[in-house]
């Protein structure tokens, strides 16, 4: 979904894995001309025993700091 946006800045994928299952979180921002401001988003995935999940959480890139705790909390509160 960022193909051919402007300021793309995208993070390593950082892998964990807990009981719950495996995690993989990174981070990604582009400018969107629509919204005409930087969107930050944290994409995670994880695969659990019996699923699979996809979660894209989002905001401004001037919230990021105030959010990405709380998006992380989310990703990893995933279970079957």
């Amino acid at each position: 979904f960022i193909e051919g946006e402007e300021k793309v800045k995208q993070s390593k994928p950082l892998v964990q894995q807990n009981a719950a299952g495996k995690f993989l979180e990174a981070d990604l921002s582009y400018f969107d001309k629509d919204a005409k401001t930087e969107i930050y988003y944290l994409v995670g995935l994880v695969e659990t025993p019996k699923s699979y999940y996809k979660i894209l959480s989002y905001c401004t890139l001037e919230n990021k700091a105030k959010f990405k705790e709380d998006f992380k909390k989310i990703l990893y509160s995933l279970k079957d």
